[in-house]
């Protein structure tokens, strides 16, 4: 899932320039202090946290030549790519033994607090890094859980109660059995027609029929045919 996720980032950077330079910059500002207190504080410490700085210099460095042949406007071929892959192995791997070392450490920032504390910011953009996939998943989720909110509440086909004006208009009568219509139950109570209901014919359709009192209730939670969806005006 990494390899296809760094190959889009890619991807993405091709369309995208903004990207590819907030990239750059990011590596360009995170090697060279990586690298500064790798060399300027070397004293000795209870556990390696200067191996996990190492290949962290080493896979982030790899990552800028990436977008470097980006930037200019080149395709990374497959040796490239392969190799990028291998350093992504490595960081997912170091990561991992970098929080076992960390957390087992108990004199590392006495000895070494610089590199300890680089160490910990370092594990921290790892879980950002590892985990932003999950993140983004959750936020999108969100995102269209809210937009399916807003398309419910601005659609224009959503339920508006019929005014007293459209209700008074309905004309009823007495059911009569009839053989042209073979509708026998109200589709709103469920209930069959007898003799001399009141009931009310849509003019949307000559089979659409209900009680009175059915329709009038209905149509003051929103005013279209129950049948067909027809407004009732």
């Amino acid at each position: 899932m990494r390899t296809i996720a760094f190959q889009s980032a890619f991807n993405a950077a091709d369309e995208n320039l903004g990207i590819i330079l907030l990239s750059c910059i990011y590596y360009i500002l995170k090697i060279p202090i990586c690298v500064y207190i790798y060399i300027t504080y070397p004293e000795p410490m209870e556990k390696p946290l200067h191996r996990v700085i190492y290949w962290f210099i080493i896979v982030d460095s790899m990552i800028l030549y990436g977008f470097f042949i980006k930037f200019r406007g080149r395709q990374l071929n497959s040796t490239i790519l392969i190799a990028l892959n291998i350093g992504r192995m490595i960081y997912f791997i170091m990561s991992i033994y970098g929080n076992i070392i960390y957390y087992s450490c108990n004199n590392c920032e006495v000895d070494n607090p610089n590199v300890t504390t680089l160490t910990f910011v370092l594990l921290i953009f790892g879980y950002f890094y590892f985990f932003s996939p999950c993140v983004l998943l959750c936020f999108t989720i969100l995102c269209i859980q809210v937009l399916i909110l807003i398309l419910i509440r601005t659609a224009p086909n959503q339920q508006r109660p019929a005014t007293e004006a459209v209700i008074n208009k309905l004309q009823s009568t007495a059911y009569r059995s009839n053989p042209s219509i073979p509708q026998e139950d109200c589709v709103i109570c469920a209930d069959r027609f007898k003799e001399s209901d009141l009931v009310i014919y849509l003019k949307c359709g000559s089979r659409h029929v209900f009680h009175e009192s059915c329709l009038k209730d209905w149509i003051k939670i929103n005013s279209v045919c129950p049948l067909c969806r027809q407004a009732i005006e």
